[in-house]
């Protein structure tokens, strides 16, 4: 398959702005943000636990966490791996699914 530049065209016959890319680009970030943030909360509840107890264990505050949560903004891969510990998973569960297609497909 011929690359193209997104810059420039996509499906071969719409031109782009760079600020058309840039908002195609902050939404896919905050639709993995978001995503990482339910998975995160459903594997808190899942374990049993509270975000409270998350962030105490974690040393995250808890207003970082439930923001992040929330999908307001992005875990670090340290939180990550922090939150896996504390619930006794593994830090994989946390892989948004397009990314976990992608390494599957590898």
């Amino acid at each position: 398959m011929p690359r193209v530049n997104p810059i420039v065209y996509i499906d071969n016959s719409v031109n782009l702005t760079v600020d058309h890319v840039m908002r195609m680009i902050d939404h896919m970030i905050n639709s993995v943000a978001s995503e990482v943030g339910s998975v995160v909360e459903s594997a808190i509840k899942t374990a049993g636990r509270t975000k409270v107890s998350v962030s105490d264990e974690t040393g995250i505050p808890y207003p970082t966490l439930n923001r992040k949560c929330a999908g307001k903004s992005e875990f670090s891969f340290t939180d990550l791996l922090l939150i896996a510990e504390c619930l006794d998973v593994s830090p994989s569960v946390f892989v948004p699914s397009r990314f976990a297609r992608m390494a599957v497909a590898s």
